[in-house]
């Protein structure tokens, strides 16, 4: 079982409506932890603190393994309790890194999509 976290619970109180349902402040406390996650990459892409230490080739590779697995499954938390929403990843670490597109247009960017916030 995932604790719940209060941006977990924020989260889903917002996305939970009647096209979705009630939507589990679990499962969005774990898309939370994994949008963290996914955020820290985006500030070691533009940092490279650990490129000196591993190497420009092996640095590379393993950001973009860990880049693809944690996609990966922020879209298959996305898909199985959002199935009308999409994500969107950015690489810019200074805004939101991962966006949920609702499909009514509302949400907490300029945009219209749902942030979740990095840090």
């Amino acid at each position: 079982m995932t604790q719940i976290t209060t941006k977990g619970r924020n989260l889903a109180n917002e996305l939970s409506g009647p096209k979705t349902g009630l939507v589990s402040p679990s499962a969005m406390s774990l898309l939370c932890r994994k949008a963290v996650a996914y955020s820290r990459l985006q500030v070691e892409r533009c940092n490279g603190d650990r490129m000196e230490a591993m190497g420009w080739e092996k640095w590379d590779k393993w950001l973009g393994k860990s880049e693809d697995r944690l996609e990966g499954q922020i879209r298959a938390i996305v898909a199985e309790f959002l199935p009308d929403h999409t994500v969107t990843f950015e690489g810019d670490p200074r805004g939101c890194t991962v966006r949920i597109v609702r499909p009514d247009g509302r949400g907490n960017t300029m945009d219209g999509n749902w942030g979740v916030e990095g840090s």
